[in-house]
């Protein structure tokens, strides 16, 4: 049985300055676009400790 090794040629070096391709090629690796949100405020609920009831208080702000 023989094995047919298909090498496939990299199209992209990550170099975007000296790349002749669309811009769309990279478009789909970012992140999605932010949508639009109407938040007037975020409340971070922020500890080093573990055990100090971060999440209650998130679920109860919530």
């Amino acid at each position: 049985m023989t094995k047919n090794h298909q090498t496939e040629e990299k199209t992209c070096d990550d170099n975007c300055s000296s790349c002749s391709q669309e811009q769309s090629t990279h478009a789909s690796k970012g992140l999605p676009p932010k949508s639009k949100i109407d938040v007037k405020h975020v409340i971070l609920v922020l500890s080093g400790k573990g055990g100090v009831g971060k999440s209650t208080v998130s679920v109860n702000l919530a």
